[in-house]
């Protein structure tokens, strides 16, 4: 299975007034294959453009099952998932992004969501808690929250990588009730661009996945179907409304160690 190699992404809504792009170039290592793509550090949104796959290159089928397992195995990781919400007045905005318990009191979501905030929050069952950034790495687009009020089951991150072809769930807020998107890993890829300020060059190992992923994903929790943490979303394909992009465990599960701090940091200056 080869990538399409102009296949573009968006980690932000280009429906959104704040939204901006970035250009870079994402490159699938041990292979001669190249990802031109785009980064816009705003709201995430599906694609608005079919992909010209081009050059009679083999691509995986998008088709994904929608049969749920016979047991539910992400109905208990439901619970721990939040809407967060970032108002930044000085930057015009107020961002509504989605995270995740990863230890006690302490969320995982997307820096972008948070970039500029003067004030942070949570949202879990319709009960809103405040929140303040504990870490914040535009690089990795990873930002720790502490919520001192939160009451909620930390999710247990997977062991090993997910399979090429794996089903998974994408648990997405949508209108204050989580729900199991289903998905399907296509592959692991390593994504090169800008950091979210466009000031420096990140490298990101990056699952890609086959389902759909709308506005205020950004930060949703990828799991496998044992309810496991498998990444963090972060952005879909502005080419293929069913081309998804997850931060993978393994990238994203060093950013844990930040949670035991004690004192909050900066949320960096407005994405622009």
């Amino acid at each position: 299975m080869a990538m399409p190699a102009d296949q573009k992404v968006a980690d932000a809504s280009l429906r959104s007034p704040d939204a901006m792009e970035n250009s870079l170039m994402s490159k699938t290592r041990g292979s001669r294959r190249a990802l031109l793509a785009m980064l816009v550090a705003a709201l995430m949104v599906a694609g608005c453009m079919p992909v010209d796959h081009g050059g009679g290159r083999e691509t995986r089928s998008s088709t994904v099952r929608t049969d749920e397992p016979s047991r539910d195995t992400t109905a208990a990781a439901r619970s721990s998932v939040v809407k967060v919400r970032g108002v930044a007045p000085k930057c015009g905005a107020q961002r509504d992004r989605t995270g995740f318990v990863v230890a006690p009191h302490r969320v995982m979501t997307v820096a972008h969501g948070v970039a500029g905030a003067e004030s942070v929050s949570v949202e879990l069952g319709g009960t809103e808690h405040k929140a303040q950034v504990m870490s914040f790495d535009p690089s990795a687009n990873v930002a720790i929250l502490d919520v001192a009020e939160l009451d909620a089951t930390p999710l247990t991150f997977a062991e090993s990588p997910a399979a090429n072809g794996a089903d998974a769930r994408l648990l997405v807020d949508r209108d204050g009730s989580v729900a199991a998107a289903p998905v399907q890993i296509r592959e692991t890829i390593e994504l090169e661009g800008p950091d979210i300020y466009r000031s420096a060059i990140a490298r990101r190992e990056v699952y890609t996945f086959s389902g759909t992923v709308k506005s205020g994903d950004a930060g949703s929790p990828l799991i496998g179907l044992d309810g496991r943490v498998l990444g963090m979303a972060f952005g879909a394909s502005i080419d293929d409304d069913d081309f998804g992009f997850a931060l993978t465990a393994k990238e994203i599960a060093s950013h844990i160690e930040t949670a035991a701090r004690d004192r909050p940091v900066g949320t960096g200056r407005c994405v622009s």
